[in-house]
């Protein structure tokens, strides 16, 4: 919906639940889910916890945990200020939710146009990304900040639209990894690299925590975990790095995040079926939902095997040197781009944002590329091809030789101190000891012959 002026938040009238009242009226977070601490309401950061996994045996408290954060957006957030994509191939706790504007389409049930929609939900990661580089800021809170500063000198109709933050729900994702591991493994890798700084929060829902499944590497991309009942010691160790979520009742949970690793008596705060179908069926009263078109037809979408293409996989390969072929790639590209930053090998080779940051270093230190100008903009190329050059194969064919780059000769720059070999130091060395030698042999000539 384009007009927020003809929409009205829910009422807190609607409900009953007294803690999700309080939690609503004393909100001082921009994003959370409430729930109890000894009894007491704790809100649950997103914006500092974005990537959440939640685990537990089956009706534990999982789905509810998910209800309350959605029914929490909707207490709190008009259309145009949060997004929701919800996936729930089981069909059984979210459908429901069908037919409210701030979803980017219906639910997804069909576990083949599931692994397309997180597909498509990278693919806005990176024009997320694009916008950035382009408006020169780091992320999604600082352009909505930039927004806000330009609207004030624009008119009514040239006024620039903020990013909403999109919530991705995932119940169950052990079924989508049973039904196709390697597909949905990388996308969600590259999901959860990128997500924070593009304002996608992600919390998904396994009851499986088998390496067959959910393997170490996918868990760790879930910094912040949320532990109802484990079905072993060993599950809870994986989540809490402790063995006692054995032993928890039904809605109680443990949680471990980067910052702190609560050991509260935590529980799930749980609205009733008739207060969720309320707030439900007043949010559509307020807005028709309207789809986002990119998402709506997933059945013509390309498959998402495009991984198995060599370039989809650079996020799993590591740099060691500047003989790495990659490493070659990536230095004819941003010759021939005339810029270079950490987004754009992101965003071209499917970097990682460390191994992104770690080739621009390279780069630098091998003087193709300027110092940072502490300004958010792309790097200056101190480097260019030889004008000889006549070779235009398609730089990503590995035959391709790169032309070596020469400087121009006004980016020649001198040495301003030098460091000697081990060679020459030894040199140097043994020159200072003959000349002391030489120098006491005088000495002792000299006092012989007095």
């Amino acid at each position: 919906m384009e007009d927020n002026k003809e929409y009205v938040l829910p009422s807190t009238d609607i409900i009953e639940n007294k803690d999700i009242i309080n939690a609503i009226k004393n909100n001082k977070e921009d994003n959370f889910i409430p729930f109890l601490d000894n009894g007491k309401i704790f809100k649950y950061s997103l914006k500092s916890n974005p990537n959440t996994l939640l685990y537990g045996i089956q009706e534990i408290g999982k789905s509810s945990f998910v209800k309350t954060a959605i029914n929490t957006i909707l207490l709190t957030k008009k259309p145009d200020e949060a997004k929701m994509m919800i996936i729930d191939t089981r069909m059984l706790e979210h459908v429901c939710y069908n037919g409210i504007p701030h979803l980017l389409r219906p639910v997804v049930t069909d576990p083949r146009k599931a692994s397309v929609a997180l597909q498509l939900i990278v693919q806005e990661i990176e024009h997320r990304y694009d916008i950035f580089e382009q408006t020169q800021v780091r992320n999604i809170y600082d352009y909505n900040q930039k927004v806000d500063r330009e609207n004030e000198n624009r008119e009514a109709n040239d006024k620039w639209k903020k990013l909403p933050p999109i919530y991705v729900f995932i119940d169950e994702l052990n079924d989508l990894l049973i039904y196709s591991k390697k597909e949905i493994r990388e996308i969600m890798l590259r999901m959860l690299q990128l997500s924070r700084q593009a304002g996608i929060i992600v919390i998904a829902v396994t009851k499986n925590l088998e390496p067959a499944i959910m393997d170490n590497e996918l868990i760790s991309m879930f910094p912040a975990r949320v532990c109802f009942r484990a079905n072993s010691s060993k599950e809870s160790i994986t989540m809490i790095n402790k063995k006692n979520a054995c032993d928890l009742e039904v809605g109680e949970f443990y949680l471990n995040t980067p910052e702190n690793r609560y050991d509260g008596d935590y529980k799930t705060i749980k609205m009733s079926d008739e207060e969720t179908r309320s707030l439900i069926d007043y949010v559509r009263s307020q807005a028709k939902a309207i789809y986002d078109a990119r998402f709506e037809n997933l059945d013509n979408e390309k498959p998402v095997n495009s991984f198995e293409n060599k370039n989809e996989i650079n996020a799993f390969h590591i740099i060691e040197d500047e003989n790495d072929p990659l490493y070659k790639e990536i230095v004819a590209f941003v010759i021939e781009q005339g810029k270079a930053s950490a987004s754009l090998l992101q965003r071209r080779f499917k970097l990682g944002y460390n191994q992104a940051a770690r080739v621009i270093d390279m780069l630098e230190e091998s003087g193709i590329i300027g110092p940072a100008t502490g300004n958010s903009k792309p790097r200056e190329i101190l480097v260019k091809f030889d004008n000889d050059s006549n070779d235009e194969t398609p730089l990503l064919d590995e035959t391709v030789e790169i032309p070596t780059p020469t400087p121009p000769v006004r980016q020649k720059t001198h040495r301003t101190s030098y460091t000697p070999t081990t060679k020459e130091k030894k040199e140097a060395i043994w020159a200072i000891i003959f000349f002391v030698t030489f120098i006491i042999a005088l000495i002792i000539s000299a006092i012989i012959k007095k």
